[in-house]
């Protein structure tokens, strides 16, 4: 574009420009691989809290892990958000393609807890009114995990 250009200020101007892209383009893309990295480090940890002593997962996930898990996401689910999901699904998918049946139920159990904790950190004002309408509520949040 610039090479188009006859006039060498606007040459210049176009040059300065398009490096002015190119700095943003990799500053935001490094970004972008920082939160991801983040995210990734996040499900990992969560992931942690859900798996037994020796390493493994068991379904249904044991109650005190997913007790666990909940008091340790309560305290960061206000900043978690559409990459943390978008990491457990890639983290699914992959799993799924591998034939991982059963990663692919903890990590289900995993954006249950999230989903119950997001609308749980919504809707205080309704839990702590009490009454029916806040017990039903609490009930219906707490996930117990997957069936056998």
């Amino acid at each position: 574009m610039s090479d188009a250009e006859s006039d060498d200020y606007e040459k210049l101007r176009i040059r300065q420009l398009a490096t002015l892209v190119a700095s943003s383009l990799e500053t935001i893309l490094a970004k972008a691989d920082e939160q991801m990295d983040a995210d990734a480090g996040v499900v990992q940890q969560f992931l942690r809290l859900m798996a037994s002593e020796s390493g493994e997962f068991v379904l249904p996930v044991p109650k005190a892990r997913l007790d666990t898990l909940r008091t340790s996401m309560r305290g960061r689910v206000a900043m978690l958000d559409g990459g943390f999901v978008g990491t457990v699904k890639a983290y699914m998918q992959k799993a799924s393609d591998d034939g991982l049946d059963g990663v692919v139920d903890v990590l289900r159990v995993l954006l249950q807890v999230f989903a119950s904790e997001r609308l749980r950190s919504l809707t205080t004002s309704q839990l702590a009114a009490g009454g029916a309408a806040g017990a039903t509520l609490a009930a219906l949040l707490e996930v117990r995990g997957l069936a056998d």
